[in-house]
């Protein structure tokens, strides 16, 4: 016959389940008020994100999904934090137990734990939902539409607050102590701010935010959502463990498997040049052919800049045209480029003069030789990223054409003018890479 090794001698389990559901009552009744922290705590960091961002970046406001987007990337912050507040739930219960919970087995224990660390998480799931109820308010008058996009990194939030949680509540019932949340929160965030950050901050993006047009990577995202789900049952295993050889064989398999995995999943993930994250389908977006040749298209998400757009590109098109017919056909997209487009920079509202775009679009033309020799171990790689951002920067000037900001360049020593053979030369070697 199995016994918990936690029981207390001449209890029957029926006594044992009483006494549980007594404690798990004045526990709800005590301590109700840490889920209640921990979404007013998730809520007041998303909140912080989007204000912070919205002072230097108002165009956040155009779209939900931009708002939303935006005040996720807190949880580079709250999940740490979360953790702690979890851990010092665990401390306070398991210092305090000579009452009802210290009268049960170590099973009975550690199952309240769990229970508590459900009800932290809905707490801080609650965060989440009013952070992109107040998203949604704050972008309503745009009247952009709301689309499953607008709540694409939802699951990646739930999951990780869940698996924090179970980490804070499982660290809490196994080191008593008060240094347990402080430094469970510091190593959380520290450990956090490597490739977390990056997918998320990628995400997010400096103006226009990329999460205006971009959704995570099946796959890439699929590798994130499994290492969280890794973290949370191995977090549970060691909550449910007793002080058992079975017990801690399934700590040892569970946790060497978890860390074998993140391992993997961060070498995978850092692999990965645009962190997880690609483009939505251009072929949906709104698009308008420009007098003479190519086509200016903007995502659904923000119509209003489609006519803004046209009007700072437009001037460009002559210059283009003279330098390769063949771009007559071509595309403007903001973010990542494929075959047959040209890169710009998303307005969302704002005036970006033509001389600007003009160097987006330079820049744009040879991302993919930049992207080869940014990668490149060979020792020539600076030198060549270096002629690679002088050649495009230089051609830049011929495609601004009359709309360059020639006193800028006088006084940072460009070139005033550049021949429509030397900047053929420069795009050829842009294009084809020859470098």
């Amino acid at each position: 016959m199995t016994t918990d090794p936690g029981a207390v001698p001449g209890v029957s389990p029926d006594d044992v389940q009483v006494v549980e559901q007594r404690a798990w009552r004045r526990l709800l009744h005590h301590r109700l008020f840490m889920p209640g922290v921990a979404g007013v705590l998730v809520l007041a960091l998303c909140s912080f994100s989007l204000i912070d961002d919205i002072s230097y970046m108002p165009e956040v406001l155009d779209s939900a999904r931009a708002a939303v987007g935006d005040m996720l990337t807190s949880l580079v912050v709250s999940l740490p934090l979360i953790a702690g507040l979890a851990a010092a739930d665990a401390v306070l219960i398991m210092r305090g137990r000579s009452g009802l919970v210290g009268s049960l087995p170590s099973g009975a224990r550690n199952r309240l734990l769990l229970r508590k660390a459900g009800l932290l998480w809905c707490g801080a799931a609650a965060g989440i939902a009013m952070a992109c109820g107040v998203a949604y308010l704050a972008t309503a008058k745009n009247g952009t539409p709301i689309t499953a996009m607008t709540f694409v990194l939802v699951p990646y939030a739930l999951l990780g607050l869940a698996a924090y949680a179970c980490i804070g509540y499982a660290v809490g019932y196994w080191w008593q102590s008060w240094f347990a949340p402080p430094l469970l929160a510091v190593c959380g965030y520290v450990l956090g701010i490597g490739d977390d950050s990056i997918f998320l901050f990628a995400y997010n993006g400096m103006p226009p935010p990329w999460s205006l047009f971009q959704h995570p990577k099946a796959v890439s995202y699929g590798v994130v959502l499994l290492s969280l789900v890794g973290l949370a049952a191995t977090a549970i295993v060691w909550l449910l463990a007793l002080r058992t050889n079975a017990w801690k064989v399934a700590v040892c398999i569970t946790s060497t498997a978890c860390v074998c995995g993140l391992i993997v999943a961060g070498l995978a993930f850092d692999s990965s040049p645009d962190y997880g994250w690609t483009d939505d389908k251009h072929e949906e977006w709104l698009c308008h052919a420009l007098p003479g040749g190519t086509q200016v298209c903007v995502p659904t998400q923000v119509p209003g800049d489609l006519a803004l757009a046209s009007a700072q590109l437009a001037p460009l098109v002559p210059q283009l045209l003279e330098l390769d017919p063949a771009l007559a056909d071509a595309k403007w997209m903001p973010g990542s480029m494929a075959p047959g487009e040209l890169s710009y920079e998303l307005p969302m509202g704002r005036v970006i003069s033509s001389w600007s775009q003009a160097q987006v679009a330079a820049f744009g033309l040879g991302q993919s030789c930049f992207e080869k020799w940014t990668a490149s171990k060979d020792d020539t790689s600076e030198f060549v990223v270096e002629q690679l951002n002088r050649d495009a920067w230089v051609l830049s000037v011929w495609i601004a054409g009359s709309t360059a900001d020639f006193e800028f360049l006088r006084e940072s020593g460009g070139p005033m003018s550049v021949s429509l053979s030397v900047a053929k030369t420069l795009y050829t070697r842009l294009v084809e890479c020859t470098y």
